[in-house]
């Protein structure tokens, strides 16, 4: 594990140091409602250092003050099952809808109980798939629709993991069983006006408390654009940059996905913009942000400080405080260089990805089966 003490680490001819950004993650806002017993990302009007609009209130679908809930549930109903249909194996359907669209999370107002009805109606419990996903926030009445996670989403919290996991590598097997990691793993254990939310976070760490039970004791939120707010800022935001009716071989792209090489796409800067044949797929990456929550002794979500900006130190040292078992290392050291090198490969995979999509999609609108490495002609359509 890399040693929380940055002092003795040196430092290259020319650079400036910036000592890391000591963050220490003990609950310090006993006040802090409401009272969860389990993953809780909660608004951030109880937020006690950063007041912000939560983006239930200024996010929400642009269609719903001019419809009634009946119509809102069928639009809900609508969107999951047409994009589980442009994903099946094969052609599919093509998405009725510009794929930016799907890159963005969708937030309709909803009452608890038509959210139980389409939670039963469109995620079964044979369903393994992980998009897309619902998620529900009762304290808003807010149903959240996640389509898809873009190559960027799981950059930083992959690094974090890994020095969490390498943190255990010293410790006795019985005392390593005292955390658990998991990822994106449905929680749904809300007390409060939380009650009936369901949330999965992009990483958590649970802590076995006096009886032998896993509880939920901290929390890590990163994307592209997350419930709260954008944690990776895209300047310009992305739109396709072809329209649905031009031929992509026109512009040098060919309709064989497997051509399309991540290496073949052109950084303008260390972090963007990005852009193959010509084209700008991904936007410049100016701000990369790290939300981390913790679970207090009473129950309550707490985010602790401010988010912190990946991109504007070369370390970022983290405090546990007594959240962790006694004998656990009580501070991790993320070596963000290694985060900024992961982050321009991840840039580059986002716009060959973005162009894929594309490709696909003029591909299932034009009804080129042969582009289908599956598809054989039946017996009776090939002797006709």
């Amino acid at each position: 594990m890399p040693s929380s003490s940055s002092s003795s680490r040196p430092q290259p001819a020319g650079y400036f140091y910036r000592p890391p950004s000591q963050r220490d993650l003990r609950p310090r806002n006993p006040l802090t409602p409401p009272d969860l017993s389990g993953t809780s990302i909660p608004s951030s009007s109880i937020d006690p250092v950063r007041k912000i609009t939560p983006p239930e209130e200024h996010s929400i679908h642009t269609d719903e003050k001019l419809v009634g809930a009946e119509d809102l549930y069928k639009q809900a109903e609508q969107y999951v099952e047409e994009y589980r249909a442009s994903v099946k194996p094969g052609l599919g359907q093509y998405l009725s809808r510009p794929l930016e669209v799907y890159e963005t999370p969708l937030r309709i107002k909803m009452s608890i109980g038509d959210w139980i009805k389409l939670d039963r109606k469109l995620n079964p419990k044979e369903n393994d798939d992980p998009y897309p996903r619902l998620s529900y926030n009762a304290a808003t009445s807010t149903l959240i629709i996640e389509c898809m996670a873009s190559p960027l989403h799981q950059s930083i919290t992959s690094i974090l993991a890994e020095q969490f996991v390498e943190s255990k590598a010293t410790l006795s097997r019985d005392l390593k069983r005292q955390t658990y990691v998991s990822w994106e793993t449905t929680n749904n254990e809300f007390g409060s006006e939380w009650a009936g939310s369901r949330k999965r976070p992009d990483f958590s760490i649970k802590v076995r408390d006096a009886s032998g039970k896993l509880k939920l004791k901290w929390v890590v939120e990163a994307g592209l654009s997350e419930t709260y707010s954008q944690l990776f800022c895209e300047s310009p935001q992305y739109r396709c940059p072809i329209p649905t009716t031009q031929d992509p071989q026109e512009l040098g792209i060919s309709l064989d996905i497997l051509a399309i090489k991540t290496e073949e796409v052109t950084m303008e800067g260390q972090l963007g913009p990005a852009t193959y044949k010509g084209y700008k797929w991904v936007g410049k990456i100016s701000e990369v942000f790290m939300e981390i929550w913790v679970q207090d002794a009473s129950g309550k979500a707490v985010r602790q400080d401010n988010r912190e900006d990946l991109l504007q130190a070369g370390q970022l040292q983290l405090s546990f405080g007594d959240i962790l078992p006694p004998g656990y290392p009580q501070t991790i050291t993320l070596d963000l260089d290694e985060f900024h090198n992961v982050l321009k490969e991840e840039i580059q995979e986002l716009a060959a990805h973005r162009c894929r999509e594309m490709v696909i999609e003029w591909v299932k609108r034009m009804g080129d089966r042969q582009s289908d490495r599956n598809y054989q002609p039946s017996q009776e359509s090939a002797s006709e």
